[in-house]
């Protein structure tokens, strides 16, 4: 896979065989058959995501990837999960989870249905809320990523979820909010 004219060449043109990302896939390999914790450190360039990626789906295990930002959560599913599921020849199955300050907060925003923008001091917040209404009233998810414009921090605030604020299952939107959860989780075949 890793080494020179393996398949990972012939997914990527420009790929060029390092002994770094093939000795830490070997490490992923070894520890996902043993069932063994592995903690690894791998330079800028080494090809770390590949590395680990195709040795966790190839293994047919449910692995949890846990990224540090949501810009190498979106590299990983959209560049380096179809490299790895090109690699290996096969689909894959992935889903693409948030923590809930991303979303939407039904419960939360049930006040502000009626008054909208009206009910934020500062002008540019409610033009701001007003401007998400189309969007709030469409989405499947309500993802934050979704939205064409960043919210000011002060609008989202008021209309995501927390968790200081969630309910829980005593909140009347429970249903509707764990299904757009599940619904964003962009489960995705590749």
């Amino acid at each position: 896979m890793f080494e020179p004219g393996g398949r990972l060449e012939r997914v990527l043109p420009a790929y060029e065989a390092r002994p770094e990302q093939a000795a830490l896939a070997a490490e992923v390999e070894l520890a996902l058959a043993s069932g063994q914790h592995l903690l690894a450190e791998a330079g800028t360039g080494t090809g770390k995501s590949l590395a680990y990626l195709i040795p966790a789906l190839e293994s047919g295990l449910r692995v949890v990837v846990s990224t540090a930002t949501k810009a190498l959560q979106e590299q990983l599913i959209s560049k380096d999960v179809p490299t790895a599921a090109e690699a290996l020849g096969r689909e894959v199955r992935v889903a693409v989870l948030k923590g809930r300050q991303n979303y939407l907060c039904r419960h939360a925003l049930h006040g502000f249905e009626l008054l909208g923008g009206q009910l934020f001091p500062r002008p540019e917040d409610a033009a701001a809320f007003d401007a998400m209404r189309d969007w709030i009233g469409a989405t499947e998810t309500g993802d934050r990523a979704e939205l064409e414009a960043e919210p000011p921090d002060a609008v989202w605030a008021e209309i995501a979820v927390g968790a200081d604020r969630c309910i829980g299952r005593r909140c009347v939107f429970a249903s509707l909010c764990s299904r757009r959860r599940r619904a964003s989780a962009h489960r995705t075949r590749t």
